[in-house]
């Protein structure tokens, strides 16, 4: 299938993640465990030589963070799980997004939430099935007739973990924070992973976007995480944050000094992060 969206467009910022993955199970598959993504890369019929014509050492980079930031997820996902094996994995803003697999229990119940030309193109290669759904969402209309948290009420009977890779960088800071609100109000008991960046690391995003000639005028980031997140509501009862590169792994000597010195760099300086939250 040969998949085209808008230039500039958000739905296509899932495509350079997807090949990111893909390439990280491909060099290093003894970590970086995702072969699906390497499956849906061969079958996708996309022309990533824009990426491909990269500098070696930009490609790598991109990759590797790309590549640790789904380890961390999938760690995390993980270690929720062994408590709850039966819970729903809500991926907000999907994409092509596998992670939730790499972690499956055989009881958990999987809900994958975005735009309407993204869902159909998920459906092509990650089809919904007896515990899996891919439903339509914009996560910004979380109120009114047309909230997703519907979709949640409709679909899942079991403990909520969401998680968001990628994802809120392309959303408002306010929206973002009433978003976490209302959630932890609406779904108690739930928890939220996410990864978000310090305004630093989100100048830097967005600058690596406009290259790749997506204009994104967003400002979400987190300064300090737990003052911020528990102030949006009585309800978020947990923050935890981690460094996202070298949080969940010691680095590999195979990912080269100079990577390794900027994601110590960028994980000291809290440049990019994981963060776990626990509604009330």
């Amino acid at each position: 299938m040969n998949v085209c969206f808008p230039k500039g467009s958000v739905e296509g910022t899932l495509l350079p993640p997807l090949y990111a993955k893909a390439w990280c199970a491909k060099k290093y598959p003894d970590i970086f465990t995702d072969r699906e993504s390497v499956d849906i890369l061969g079958r996708v019929g996309y022309d990533f030589s824009n990426i491909e014509s990269q500098n070696p050492l930009s490609l790598r980079m991109g990759a590797l963070t790309a590549g640790l930031r789904q380890y961390a997820i999938a760690s995390e996902l993980a270690r929720a799980l062994k408590d709850n094996p039966r819970a729903t994995l809500v991926n907000l803003g999907c994409g092509l997004d596998t992670t939730g697999h790499l972690v499956d229990t055989g009881e958990c119940r999987f809900l994958n939430l975005d735009l309407h030309d993204v869902i159909l193109l998920r459906e092509e290669f990650i089809p919904s099935n007896d515990r899996e759904q891919n439903r339509v969402a914009d996560l910004s209309v979380f109120e009114g007739l047309d909230s997703w948290f519907d979709i949640i009420d409709e679909t899942a009977h079991t403990r909520l973990i969401f998680f968001a890779a990628g994802v809120f960088l392309y959303m408002d800071k306010i929206t973002v924070l009433s978003l976490i609100a209302a959630m932890a109000e609406r779904f108690p008991g739930s928890r939220l992973i996410f990864d978000a960046q310090n305004a630093l690391g989100t100048h830097h995003d967005l600058k690596d976007l406009a290259k790749a000639g997506i204009n994104v005028s967003t400002n979400f980031f987190l300064s300090s995480p737990k003052k911020e997140l528990k102030a949006q509501s009585p309800y978020i009862v947990r923050v935890e944050s981690r460094g996202m590169s070298t949080g969940y792994r010691k680095l590999d000597h195979r990912f080269g000094l100079l990577f390794s010195l900027i994601a110590h760099a960028a994980d000291f300086t809290r440049m990019s992060q994981i963060h776990v939250v626990d509604f009330a």
